[in-house]
Parts: structure tokens; C-alpha cells; sequence
């Protein structure tokens, strides 16, 4: 018993640790976001950036939410493997079949429509990481206002902004593929190319990322 407790322990400590990124305080976090320069015009789209991919159900919310569920489950039930026969719960569905659901339910089952509802969002996320790289690329150059709390604050948040914005494109890529036996070649040739320009996007913004967390270590090599 003392064993199983133990191991129960180290399995909640290895799931909080893995849940730790790296953060600020929020006076750090909300550095000027309502000022007129570029860092708070950034910070105030990143903001909305994340809102909006997670309004779309592109960032695995309810899957993660799922495993969040199970594992609490387990520790409050204990290793007998007894299951609530008063419970309704079925396993987690995987983030793709999620997605999928969530367009099912706006344009029915059709893959055609299904496909075009994808190219929307691909398209959407597209245009919201273009317009964080625009908003980005001045933080490289604007010397007045690199102060240790607004780069810090920078960088967190353009950290964050490519971490949603890789989930949302691996989210694409598996449905597209999913998609993919019930679509037309030109269908398929279309989605194809769609992703192909989010990942440039996407790997421009990680440059930008990398860039800017340099240009802040030099600025301040400790902290």
C-alpha cells in the first residue's frame, strides 16, 4: 500500500512538473499592453491570437481537459481498477476526431464540406500568424523600448503564440490526412499547399522567436 502511494506521488509530480512553462508575474505579463507602442501592440494581438485559436478548438483543450479528468480519476479511485457503475463517461476522443465533431457540427458530414471548412481555418490561422510576424519583426529594432520586463514579456508571449500556433497546424495536418481517401485530387493537391504556406509562416515566426529571446539574453544575460 505504502508503495502504491508513493508511486501515486511521483506520478503527480512528474504530471505538474510537465505542465510548468516558463512565466511572469502578472504585472510582467501585462506590461504596457495598453500603450501605443509596438510591444503593446503586440502583446495585445498575441493575446488575441490565443484567444481566438482556442475559440476555434484548435489547440486540444478538450482532449488535454480529457487526460486532466482521467488522471484525476485514477488518484481518487486508487489502483483497484473498480469504475463508477453510476458513471457515464466514455474515453477521450484524440484531438482530431474532436475537431472533426466540431465542424460536423456547423456543415454536416460531407467530406467536401468538410474539406472547405478546413481551408477556411487553415486560412484563418494563416492570416492571424502573418499578422504576429508583422507585429513582431519591430521588436528586433526598437532599442527605446527594450527594457528586461517588456523583452521578457515579448518574448513569453511570442513563446506561447508559436507553441499554439504549431498544435493548431499539427491539428490541420492530421484531419487533412484523415480527410484525405474521401477527397479529390485537386482537393487534396489545394489543402496541400495551403499547409505548406502555414509551415513557412509557422518557421518564420520560430526565427523571429529564436531572434528576439537573443536579442533579450543580450540585453540582460541573466534572468
Amino acid at each position: 500500500m505504502r508503495l502504491q502511494t508513493t508511486i501515486l506521488m511521483l506520478m503527480t509530480a512528474v504530471f505538474l512538473m510537465g505542465c510548468t512553462t516558463f512565466s511572469l508575474s502578472r504585472g510582467e505579463t501585462i506590461v504596457e499592453q495598453k500603450g501605443a507602442s509596438d510591444s503593446a501592440a503586440f502583446q495585445r494581438t498575441a493575446e488575441g491570437f490565443q484567444k481566438q485559436f482556442s475559440k476555434a478548438g484548435w489547440l486540444r483543450t478538450e482532449e488535454s481537459q480529457g487526460r486532466t479528468r482521467a488522471f484525476l480519476s485514477l488518484l481518487s479511485k486508487g489502483w483497484s481498477g473498480i469504475k463508477d457503475k453510476n458513471s457515464n463517461e466514455t474515453k477521450p476522443k484524440d484531438a482530431i476526431a474532436l475537431y472533426l465533431n466540431r465542424l460536423e457540427g456547423n456543415v454536416g458530414d460531407d467530406p467536401s464540406l468538410l474539406s472547405a471548412r478546413l481551408q477556411r481555418d487553415i486560412g484563418d490561422a494563416y492570416l492571424a500568424m502573418q499578422n504576429i510576424n508583422t507585429l513582431a519583426a519591430p521588436l528586433l529594432t526598437a532599442p527605446k523600448a527594450r527594457t528586461p520586463e517588456i523583452m521578457r514579456a515579448n518574448v513569453m508571449k511570442l513563446e506561447r503564440v508559436l507553441l499554439s500556433a504549431r498544435k493548431a497546424h499539427s491539428l490541420f495536418g492530421g484531419t487533412s490526412a484523415r480527410l484525405s481517401p474521401s477527397l479529390e485530387l485537386i482537393t487534396r493537391a489545394d489543402l496541400s499547399g495551403q499547409l505548406a504556406r502555414n509551415a513557412a509562416e509557422l518557421a518564420h515566426m520560430k526565427t523571429l522567436a529564436d531572434d528576439l529571446n537573443a536579442l533579450r539574453l543580450q540585453d540582460r544575460p541573466i534572468g
